[in-house]
């Protein structure tokens, strides 16, 4: 699906270090600009969502 996706994806999918990615999506999250669609349970990763391109794919619209 189109704007969601795991902390494990977004840490696999960039060259960066594994706490700068955490901060970078603390950062995110503080600025709505992502949003928590489940919390991280045990081995299972934090799930997230850019609802605003959640929005434009799924209704055609901002």
């Amino acid at each position: 699906m189109p704007g969601v996706f795991t902390s494990t994806e977004f840490y696999q999918s960039r060259a960066i270090p594994r706490k700068s990615v955490e901060r970078i999506l603390g950062q995110l999250r503080e600025s709505a600009i992502i949003r928590v669609l489940s919390e991280k349970e045990g081995r299972k990763p934090a799930m997230y969502i850019f609802p605003r391109l959640l929005a434009i794919t799924e209704e055609g619209r901002l």
